[in-house]
């Protein structure tokens, strides 16, 4: 009996790819939504968790001014309350585990072992690809590369 979306047992290689792949997935989905999120939200206009006012309605459609925008932001607390809030939820621990540094103990086979290891090659040669590009960058893109990827989902 599957339980938490985690199947009670894997009859296939295919079956156990489509399991690997959805982890991996959402674990660097995870890492992009989640890590970059302070640097998007802490702007309150950018993603205010709080917009004063009345919604509008389908005939208030064109009518906005500054003024009006201006007037539906959240207070400077409110949006203090909320780009701290991110920055909490946003900060890796300081014992994070990053994908490339899966403890050995995870791979008890030699077979397995091997495997990760050929893992983390392509991962150091997408590290590589990521910091090559970036030095053409007036600001490097750093959010997916392998190295700050958290080795799983823990929020």
């Amino acid at each position: 009996q599957a339980s938490l979306g985690v199947p009670s047992s894997l009859a296939t290689k295919d079956e156990l790819v489509e399991y690997l792949q959805t982890i991996f997935y959402t674990t660097v989905r995870h890492a992009f939504v989640d890590f970059y999120f302070f640097e998007y939200t802490r702007f309150a206009p950018n993603s205010p968790t709080v917009m004063r006012g009345k919604l509008p309605r389908e005939e208030d459609r064109g009518l906005a001014t500054m003024k009006s925008l201006l007037a539906s932001l959240p207070t400077k607390k409110q949006a203090y309350v909320a780009a701290a809030t991110s920055k909490v939820l946003t900060t890796l621990a300081s014992d994070e585990v990053y994908l490339r540094e899966t403890p050995n103990w995870m791979f008890l086979k030699e077979e397995t072992r091997k495997v990760f290891e050929k893992f983390v090659e392509k991962l150091d040669k997408i590290e590589e690809e990521i910091k090559s590009r970036n030095k053409e960058l007036d600001i490097p893109y750093t959010v997916l590369q392998p190295s700050r990827i958290p080795s799983g989902v823990s929020a």
